[in-house]
């Protein structure tokens, strides 16, 4: 305890000596009984301010009405030293935060122990007195604060429409500071929306999912949004929490949220781009879970309604493409025209199954052109896309392996995408070992990704190209050489069973372009 007063001691002696400093810094070249003059106040109670570096609350005020001083910059050092150098809007909360700490202040200098004496009703008075002063302040505080929060929400709107969330990381951090000063709930909700979707673009999925759910929390259970319908805003916020939990792999339950939203979106809604987004993440949905002839529909009915920009960019196009391309109606080519520059991870896809040289180089070289914002899902994908690439020219494996373990490294800052890493790079892993000939250690990272696979928390479930993956390998182990042990055989004639409903499950509902797995076995379809 004694070490904790001596630091606590220590820190505020440090405090005092800046603020005198910076209370010398407003003397500049004028004398104290000159600054006492200008305040109106006695000579010496200003020396002694100076002199101790605690003045009250009062002398500071003044310091900031009669001499134009930047109360943050007074009591912190940070900013302009005055309040010309500050905008306006800045100015009237940093005041207003100055009225309110002597406000607390005042409440906390109330004699409490004196409740239970003979003034106890002067000071429940008192303290009223000072508590409703304070309520006071907090209103004027929010008055002030809100057109600040409101153009920094601005700001960051407008430098997230880039996708870049490098550039919206100090914005962010504005915006949280802010926003503990103004309670305004609809530009709250702003914020968290961007904040989530910041969370996103930054491969934190799981903050993203978590700061969106608040918010569709609010739509369904507050109503403060929603009569019974969903509007423009809404539909975003649905959007986007079925896109963080896709990241997760939870595609379940994304599609769930995407399509239990849509139920809620009126007539005067469904022309918005807010709508628009929830279906193609809807027609995306179906894509992953077996509905491909549903998304081909969604999406071919949606596209003529869907301006240029980043969702026909980033969303429509792609997601098309990669529904004509599984159902065999086009192929890579075709799937270049609408994924080279804007989503070369869609077109990763299709090369990783088609396993074409030359399909496979030129993802890569486009992927090196790629000059959007480098998400990690982009990277992930790269780095996939890559590695299957080198294991086809022949490169060789435990190089070629030792890098995708050295770069998923790199990737574990990011707190999400974990998903990946866990259970979608060993598919990955596995289909380089096969393209390189190492049955053996093809047969161990199959295992091992298989293994991770039944051990999924439950909602858990590949992206559908990497669920095809993982079972062509199995079909492709399943055929290769003997040798394995009896309790791996076992494992293996079980996958390659699984692989088989499939690959003729998905056939079926249209999934022409997994034909080639089964013509592999030359098991029927």
């Amino acid at each position: 305890m004694p070490q904790r007063n001596k630091t606590r001691q220590n820190s505020d002696a440090l405090e005092d000596e800046a603020l005198r400093e910076r209370l010398a810094q407003v003397l500049g070249n004028d004398s104290v009984r000159g600054l006492a003059r200008r305040l109106e106040l006695p000579f010496p109670t200003v020396g002694r301010y100076i002199k101790d570096g605690r003045p009250p609350a009062s002398f500071c005020r003044k310091l900031v009405r009669e001499l134009g001083v930047n109360p943050a910059w007074l009591l912190t050092g940070e900013g302009s030293p005055m309040l010309s150098d500050v905008p306006q809007v800045a100015s009237n909360t940093a005041t207003g935060l100055l009225e309110l700490v002597e406000a607390m202040n005042a409440v906390a200098k109330m004699r409490l122990g004196a409740l239970a004496g003979k003034e106890h009703l002067k000071v429940l008075r008192e303290l009223n007195e000072a508590l409703n002063r304070y309520e006071e302040l907090r209103a004027k505080l929010n008055k002030h604060s809100r057109p600040v929060f409101r153009m920094l929400v601005d700001q960051l709107i407008a430098i997230q429409e880039e996708r870049n969330p490098d550039k919206a990381r100090p914005l962010l951090e504005a915006c949280r500071q802010v926003a503990r000063l103004c309670d305004d709930p609809v530009l709250e909700r702003d914020y968290i929306y961007h904040r989530s979707h910041y969370a996103y673009l930054a491969g934190n999925a799981r903050e993203s999912t978590r700061l969106l759910r608040r918010l569709v929390s609010q739509i369904l259970i507050e109503g403060e949004r929603l009569g019974d319908e969903l509007d423009h805003a809404g539909c975003l916020w649905a959007q986007n929490l079925a896109a963080s939990l896709r990241l997760q792999l939870q595609i379940p339950e994304a599609s769930q949220i995407a399509e239990a939203s849509l139920l809620f979106v009126p007539a005067a809604v469904r022309k918005t781009p807010g709508y628009h987004a929830l279906l193609m993440q809807a027609a995306l949905g179906d894509i992953e879970l077996g509905r491909l002839r549903r998304a081909r529909e969604r999406l071919t009915r949606l596209l003529p309604d869907i301006a240029e920009g980043n969702y026909r960019a980033f969303m429509a196009l792609p997601f098309l493409a990669l529904a004509n391309a599984l159902s065999g109606s086009a192929g890579f080519e075709e799937a270049k025209v609408s994924c080279a520059h804007d989503a070369t991870h869609i077109l990763a896809l299709i090369a990783m199954w088609n396993e074409n040289g030359a399909q496979l180089d030129e993802t890569v070289t486009l992927g090196g052109h790629y000059r959007g914002p480098a998400t990690p899902v982009f990277a992930h994908t790269a780095l996939f896309v890559s590695a299957v690439t080198r294991a086809r020219r022949g490169e060789r494996l435990t190089t070629l392996l030792g890098t995708v373990d050295d770069s998923l490294a790199k990737f574990a800052g990011h707190e999400s995408l974990e998903e990946y890493r866990t259970y979608v790079a060993p598919v990955v892993k596995t289909q380089c070992a096969l393209l390189a000939g190492d049955h053996k250690r093809a047969m161990t990272l199959f295992l091992q990704a298989n293994d991770a696979l039944r051990a999924a928390p439950r909602g858990i479930s590949l992206p559908v190209v990497y669920a095809a993956l993982h079972h062509r390998n199995a079909i492709r182990l399943s055929a290769g050489p003997a040798g394995t042990s009896g309790s791996r055989r076992k494992a293996l004639k079980h996958a390659r069973e699984q692989a088989l409903k499939f690959f003729r499950r998905h056939i079926k509902a249209g999934y022409a372009v997994f034909r080639s797995a089964l013509e592999e076995t030359r098991a029927p379809a």
